[in-house]
């Protein structure tokens, strides 16, 4: 028990240190009146440097097998929890289809996950020091709202790409575990536009507060469907343009 709270405080630490890291960095940004896009990057930075410090500094020594010690390390760690699956009734080749899509997708999908992560740290960092700042200085702006956070239209290139390498690559090979990891990220940024277009037809629509949790409590008790359907509306948006917020200076835009 008395481990198990130390583990919890640990993480609190680490969760901690990289916010402020992420939040320092888009302060920095702030107050060198720079534009929303570009203090979210620089909040996205801070967390990444951190991270990726981190884990330079615990995995260092694990040698030129790199990858063949990350499968042994989940290898291990998908034994342990083996047990407790098998009780739920799944088939072996249930099992078998969910370890794979783990590995791939998120065990070996790792690096796009903790950039994701780090987006998100930049996003609320950009929030939290916009709204502390402000009080002190008439340097920094008001925030951007979330629900007009357009991605530069480029982007697409890089979701192409992944979809690319998925295709034509051998599995499990190198490029193939690149693919995996660009799905993942472009996934993950294109949901959180589609979020931010769902926001923004909420407010259109004056939806209370309490509603709007509760059509986001729905979605995500649907999690994969919901992911698909936010990035799939936000890849959409490319074309249709549902918000009408290409016609808005590039300067007021959020991403």
């Amino acid at each position: 028990m008395a481990a198990t709270i130390v583990e919890i405080l640990v993480d609190l630490l680490q969760v901690a240190v990289i916010f402020a890291a992420a939040s320092l960095s888009a302060a920095w940004a702030l107050l060198r009146s720079f534009q929303p896009r570009v203090v979210v990057l620089f909040g996205t930075l801070g967390a990444v440097l951190f991270m990726a410090g981190s884990f330079y500094m615990v995995e260092s020594g694990w040698g030129p097998d790199f990858f063949k010690q990350f499968q042994q390390e989940f290898d291990q760690s998908w034994n342990a929890q083996l047990p407790a699956l098998l009780k739920t009734g799944l088939t072996p080749e249930t099992l078998a289809i969910v370890k794979n899509l783990f590995l791939k997708y998120f065990w070996f999908s790792i690096p796009a996950w903790a950039v994701v992560g780090s987006v998100v740290t930049g996003l609320i960092s950009y929030y939290l020091t916009s709204s502390i700042l402000r009080r002190i200085t008439t340097r920094v702006n008001p925030p951007l709202a979330f629900r007009l956070w357009v991605l530069p239209e480029p982007l697409i290139f890089g979701f192409l790409t992944g979809c690319v390498l998925k295709l034509f690559m051998p599995e499990n090979s190198v490029w193939d575990i690149v693919g995996n990891n660009l799905l993942v990220f472009f996934v993950g940024l294109y949901t959180l536009e589609g979020l931010s277009i769902l926001s923004f037809f909420f407010y259109q629509k004056k939806l209370s507060i309490l509603w709007r949790i509760i059509i986001y409590s729905f979605l995500f008790q649907f999690s994969p469907y919901a992911i698909a359907l936010t990035a799939g509306l936000s890849i959409c948006d490319i074309w249709f343009d549902f918000r009408k917020l290409k016609t808005v200076p590039p300067g007021e835009k959020f991403l």
